[in-house]
Parts: C-alpha cells; sequence; structure tokens
C-alpha cells in the first residue's frame, strides 16, 4: 500500500484493519488503466473544471468507458498531489446498509483518509444504526483539512432505498469537504434537481463519452496495428458506430 502526497504533504494510508473483516480488498482499488488505452484529455480536464461541486455523475450503458475514464483521472490527480481518491467498486451484495457502510469507511481510510474510527467500531455492533454510524463519518469528514474525492463504481446495482438514503446523507453534508463520483448506467435516486439548480451537479453522459474524430482516429490506429486511415473513413466509422468506444467489458 503506497501512501500518497496531497498538496505537498504525506499522508499515510489508513488502517483499515478495524473494518475490513471479510470485505474484498480489491474492492477499494481503481481498476489499473492498461498501457494503449485512448487518452482523453477533453474528459479529464472535465473532471478537473467541476472538482469544486459536491456530486459528479458519469452515466452511460455498458462500453462506454465510464470506469476507465474515472480511474485515469483518479491516477492523475493522485500523481500529482492534488487529493486523495478514494475507491469503491460496488456489487449487489452491498445492497445490505451495514456492509455498505463498512465498505465506504474501508475506502476513505485506504485512501489516506483518518476518518471513521468510531464508525467503524459501531458498525460491527449487532442491530446498530447504520445512519448513527454515518452520522458519525460524517463528523470525522467535517475535520478534514482538505477536500477529497469518493468515486462509487457501478452504482447502478444499488436498489435498496436506505442504502440509498445513507449516500444522500454523505452527499448532503459531506459535500464541504467530499466530492462523490458516481460511475452508473442509471441515475442515482438522489435529489439531483436541487443538486443541479444548487450548482453542486456536474455529468458526463453518453455523448460526451462517445469518441472524437481525433479519438477515434487513435483507437483506430492502434487497433490496426499502425494502419492508417483518412479522415473521412474515420468519420465514416465513428458515425456508424455513433462514436461508442467499445474500451473493454467493463463500464
Amino acid at each position: 500500500m503506497i501512501a500518497k502526497r496531497v498538496n505537498g504533504t504525506q499522508h499515510a494510508p489508513g488502517d483499515v484493519a478495524p473494518v475490513m473483516g471479510e470485505l474484498v480488498a480489491a474492492k477499494l482499488e481503481a481498476p489499473c488503466v492498461r498501457p494503449g488505452v485512448v487518452a482523453r484529455p477533453r474528459l479529464i480536464d472535465a473532471l478537473d473544471a467541476s472538482g469544486g461541486v459536491g456530486v459528479t455523475v458519469v452515466g452511460a450503458p455498458t462500453g462506454y468507458g465510464k470506469t476507465l475514464l474515472v480511474a485515469a483521472w483518479c491516477a492523475d490527480v493522485v500523481q500529482r498531489g492534488a487529493q486523495a481518491a478514494a475507491w469503491l467498486s460496488l456489487a449487489a451484495t452491498e445492497n445490505d446498509p451495514g456492509l455498505l457502510m463498512r465498505y465506504l469507511i474501508g475506502a476513505l481510510r485506504h485512501a489516506g483518509l483518518q476518518v471513521g474510527e468510531r464508525a467503524a467500531v459501531m458498525v460491527r455492533v449487532a442491530g446498530a444504526s447504520p445512519f448513527a454510524c454515518m452520522r458519525s463519518l460524517l463528523n470525522d469528514l467535517a475535520g478534514l483539512p482538505e477536500r477529497a474525492t469518493l468515486v462509487l463504481d457501478d452504482y447502478h446495482v444499488i436498489t435498496e432505498v436506505v442504502c440509498h438514503e445513507l449516500i444522500g446523507l454523505l452527499v448532503d453534508h459531506g459535500d464541504r469537504v467530499l466530492r462523490v463520483i458516481f460511475c452508473t448506467r442509471a441515475d442515482p435516486p438522489l435529489a439531483l434537481g436541487s443538486l443541479r439548480a444548487g450548482g453542486q451537479l456536474s455529468e458526463i453522459g453518453a455523448d460526451d463519452l462517445r469518441f472524437s474524430l481525433d479519438e477515434a482516429a487513435q483507437l483506430l490506429l492502434r487497433a490496426s496495428d499502425g494502419l492508417k486511415l483518412d479522415r473521412e473513413s474515420v468519420a465514416t466509422l465513428t458515425a456508424r458506430t455513433e462514436g461508442w468506444p467499445r474500451l473493454s467489458r467493463s463500464s
């Protein structure tokens, strides 16, 4: 586990032992961006430019490169020392509110944020209220000296109303210090209209994720082992595929 440098200060990753238990450690790591993936600086810049908002929704059907885009951005901001970036890859099993809280705390501490120590103890007590655990976590987040980001990948798998309510609390009361990025195939059932009206929501959708002509040309050049196509051919292929990148099987 590598310490993260944020704004010139070295931050050791948090001690996740109290919350890990049977958690899957790999779910707390952003996917590695393989060499050869087409760089998408316009979208990286868009994620950077919206860093002051509380919520970012990166939403599109499977195959549009949502996860790879946000993983590349996270790697970039951590490498630049801009901020801590926590990652949580969600699955249907996290529709259990207590388990979701354990993963949220684990993800934040894994990213080097010294939060959730009390909440980590509370969540392991039989019958503990997940909302009490979230309030404790929010109190810790309020004391962070620097802004951070939490990525919730594949958020569309969450269907439990209580889980959405917990995330709603995190968004509503943690936005001063924590930006939440949702990678999802469907809009999260949060008060997006209010967030949008208040200037606290940024969105990257399928139209944004579609490849531009330049990006498509790079992709085709690599896929064809160096064979260059003229711009008209690239434009035709891009139009026929509607700019669908098909970067990988991940979403």
